[in-house]
């Protein structure tokens, strides 16, 4: 039989939609690295151009930056209050950084040249200013280490995007560590030369858009998206707009307050659409039934809050206390939120953050100890000892390194338990659990004992309102459910090879959690009259080597407590045991059948070259043929 692929309209609609959406985000990407590697050329062009003690943004205005040894830089040493602008250069009138850095290239460091500057109430000041060189140090402040947080955030849009291009919530993910990427690697070019200022504009404007678009999608599609699909791209619309008229202002001079007053609501916007994604991920954390969005929310609001408290702290002293210096060092903690957030995008099994948590809490404990004790030994026996042993004496410090590791040992071990009993006291008795089903299932061989032993451990250890464990029946060719206690199946439902269900189970090899059939991913909307007669809301599969074995389905549990990331990562082990098992007393099965219809077809054989009457060559084939399967009525039609 030639198989058929029936393409539908809605079908083919979908697949170019996705083909198109797919191309674009990687065509931004293109377009993001391009600029990536045109960004340390300029700024390398600019270093090597004396410097004139102060950063001077887009409007010319002296821009609030410290150098990291303080008085470093010429201008900066005046403290000028806020609000001054440069206008001339050596009597000049300088209207661009572009005329600025021009003038600039043509000197050299230890040039003296006076600057005009004026305030908006049109005071001039004319300080007279040594031109140098632009400090390393501060290079490394101000950009290589902004352009290192940004090419981990195209790196992570990259990897993303490379793995899941067909998820839509990984291309929003995707266009948005692109463009935080390009504004945290441009803001350099920003305060030196502007030679990217409009594709930083229109990134800046971009990246509310994009958190919008990925604060809908991510963990899960919002329920109104289901009814109205197209106010997923609602901001992009709105960046779309902003980015249009940000671009129609900086293109005529004679509209700056208009210009900066756009910045100012690229900023805004942003921040808006920070505080929609930080809401419905708190939301999700506190309400969510499924425990991988729980602890996939936990993760991001962990990443969310490493990253950006820094610059929050920042934004607030300088809010309450206006001229407050800023230095880039504040965008290295950004690093953390694309790394984590990716991390939760791709594992399909739950983080076990549990584990990371308790072993960094483990270490830091033990480092603030070992530095405390150390500290405390040292003083307390320089103090007693003041006249013999020195704080710096050799002698002294081999002695205190000598006890501390004596006591580090027993220390780490009781700190071990603590930590144990803090994030783990749940899992002992799953522990005990695993090595008591192992054990168990080494001492069978039948199909249906297995299938008893998982069904009795996972009532017994989570009371679910449900179990169904469905696997693969090689005669009927579906995936069928398996007896109950009473020896009945538990449903009348089959599951095709073909089904969607069968198939994400099969690739993503990790539970799914659906909180109800009204909150179905789209992809598994065909299976909603399924799923709605099944009542389940976990399925956490049985891989086997080859193909998929089946699964276990479970309802809710009969506490009405949620199932936990611990639960999930205790039935996925239980199914991982149980899968091995079922596949190796499948494969005896199959071997014995085999053995059994061989010696079958030999007695057979036998008897037809021994037996010549033709009644007892039929009583034969009738008597061997019971024995493969049992039957009451038997005839030969000739």
């Amino acid at each position: 039989m030639r198989a058929t692929l029936k393409f539908t309209r809605p079908a083919i609609l979908s697949f170019l939609l996705n083909r198109t959406a797919s191309g674009a985000v990687f065509a931004f990407q293109l377009v993001v690295v391009a600029v990536f590697a045109l960004i340390p050329l300029i700024a390398f062009r600019w270093y090597r151009q004396p410097f004139i003690g102060a950063f001077i943004g887009q409007r010319m205005s002296v821009a609030p930056a410290s150098p990291n040894q303080p008085g470093s830089w010429e201008l900066q040493r005046l403290n000028l209050p806020s609000g001054y602008h440069l206008s001339e250069l050596d009597g000049s009138p300088i209207a661009s950084l572009s005329q600025l850095n021009e003038r600039l290239s043509q000197s050299k460091s230890g040039d003296t040249v006076t600057l005009g500057l004026q305030n908006s109430e049109g005071e001039w000041i004319s300080p007279s200013i040594v031109l140098q060189a632009f400090p390393f140090i501060d290079f490394l402040i101000y950009f290589v280490a902004p352009y290192f947080v940004g090419l981990v955030y195209i790196g992570t849009s990259l990897w993303i995007f490379s793995l899941r291009r067909s998820n839509t919530s990984s291309r929003a993910f995707s266009i948005l560590t692109a463009s935080m990427g390009l504004y945290i690697a441009g803001l350099f070019d920003i305060f030196t030369t502007n030679v990217l200022v409009t594709l930083w504009t229109i990134n800046l404007m971009m990246i509310g858009g994009a958190l919008i678009n990925f604060a809908l999608l991510f963990p899960h599609e919002a329920r109104f998206l289901a009814r109205m699909p197209s106010l997923r791209w609602i901001g992009y619309l709105l960046s779309a707009i902003l980015a249009i008229l940000a671009l129609f202002t900086m293109s005529r001079a004679q509209y700056p307050q208009i210009y900066s007053m756009l910045w100012r609501l690229g900023y805004l916007y942003a921040c808006l659409a920070s505080v929609v994604f930080l809401v419905r991920i708190i939301h999700l954390r506190l309400t969510s039934a499924s425990p991988i969005t729980r602890e996939q929310a936990r993760l991001i609001l962990w990443g969310v809050g490493l990253s950006f408290t820094p610059v929050l702290i920042w934004l607030s002293v300088y809010i309450s206390i206006p001229g407050q210096n800023y230095s880039s060092l504040l965008l290295l903690p950004l690093a953390i939120f694309p790394v984590l957030t990716g991390y939760a995008m791709l594992r399909y099994r739950l983080l076990n953050t549990d584990y990371l948590l308790s072993k960094t809490t483990l270490y830091a404990t033990l480092s603030i100890l070992s530095a405390a004790g150390y500290a405390l030994t040292v003083s307390g026996l320089s103090l007693i000892f003041s006249n013999l042993l020195p704080p710096d004496h050799p002698l002294l410090a081999g002695l205190t390194v000598f006890f501390l590791a004596m006591l580090l040992n027993p220390l780490r071990s009781r700190l071990q338990q603590i930590v144990d009993a803090l994030f783990f006291r749940n899992q002992t008795d799953y522990h005990e659990r695993l090595q008591a089903f192992g054990r168990e299932l080494t001492q069978t061989v039948d199909f249906a004992t297995i299938t008893r032993i998982l069904r009795s451990t996972v009532d017994q250890s989570l009371s679910p309102s449900q179990i169904h464990v469905f696997t693969w029946d090689a005669y009927s060719g579906l995936y069928a459910p398996e007896p109950d206690g009473n020896g009945k199946p538990t449903t009348d439902i089959r599951f095709p090879p073909s089904s969607v269900l069968v198939q994400v189970l099969e690739r993503r090899r990790g539970s799914i959690f659906l909180g109800g059939t009204e909150t179905l991913p789209t992809l598994l909307q065909t299976e909603r009259a399924r799923l709605a007669l099944l009542g389940v809301q976990l399925f956490v599969p049985l891989p086997g080597q080859s193909r998929l074995i089946g699964w276990l389905s479970l309802g809710m549990r009969r506490s009405g407590a949620p199932y936990s990331n611990h639960d999930l990562r205790y039935l996925e082990s239980l199914c991982d045991q149980a899968a091995l098992a079922i596949e190796r007393a499948q494969g005896i099965a199959n071997l014995e059948q085999r053995v059994h219809e061989m010696d079958v077809l030999t007695r057979i054989a036998q008897g037809i070259n021994i037996t010549p009457d033709f009644d007892d060559i039929l009583e034969l084939i009738y008597a061997q043929t019971n024995v493969l399967i049992p039957t009451r009525d038997f005839r030969v039609m000739l």
